[in-house]
């Protein structure tokens, strides 16, 4: 293997054939670009900080280290301190509002994209829910299961069910005509288990 010994000054261009091994530390400050994939695994036992001055990591594809299969094969325990924010390009779909939506509120989907969720409307019922707001014919990244985190009032171990426009009570709707459709359990003051259960009409 070659050994090269740097005590000062700077390399444009290092070409490795073999294997590169570093005792001290390495520091990039630009870009670290793989042309061949990373085939091996990724050991340390320290914090991995992606540009600290960011808040987000932007995987642009699948980042598989195994190379066993698609996505993002994880093992052990993954500890965040911040959000995921799920898009369109990780199994939810964004969809069309054919109406203003706002953050946390149940929705149906229909044909012309989708609205709130309704129990005095028996076309209505609860499909899935948004985390964001969004305006008619924008587009809004629908989930189908989930915690609803911007509640309040709520009582963890209650159940919930489906009100009028987009929200929820924890006494169904009784009036004729109306969905009775179970929705989520509280599991705490403002989280909700969204848990869609089966659509009666009364």
């Amino acid at each position: 293997m070659p050994i090269f010994y740097l005590d000062s000054g700077s390399i444009d261009t290092l070409e490795v054939s073999s294997s590169l091994l570093v005792s001290g530390s390495l520091v990039i400050s630009g870009s670290m670009t793989s042309t061949s994939g990373l085939t091996g695994s990724l050991f340390g036992t320290s914090s991995w900080a992606i540009n600290a001055t960011s808040a987000s990591f932007a995987v642009s594809a699948s980042w598989a280290p195994t190379q066993a299969s698609s996505g993002f094969p994880f093992a052990g325990i993954a500890v965040i301190t911040g959000s995921i924010v799920l898009t369109s390009g990780s199994g939810f779909p964004s969809l069309l509002a054919s109406e203003t939506l706002a953050a946390g509120d149940l929705v149906n989907i229909h044909s012309g994209g989708v609205r709130k969720a309704s129990s005095s409307d028996i076309t209505r019922q609860a499909h899935g829910f948004v985390t964001q707001s969004a305006v008619a014919t924008n587009p809004v990244v629908v989930f189908y299961s989930g915690l609803i985190t911007n509640r309040t009032s709520l009582t963890a171990g209650s159940r919930y069910f489906l009100s009028t426009d987009g929200g929820i009570l924890s006494t169904p709707a009784g009036s004729p005509n109306n969905i009775y459709q179970e929705v989520g359990v509280a599991i705490s003051s403002n989280a909700l288990l969204v848990n869609f259960g089966p659509v009666v009409i009364l």
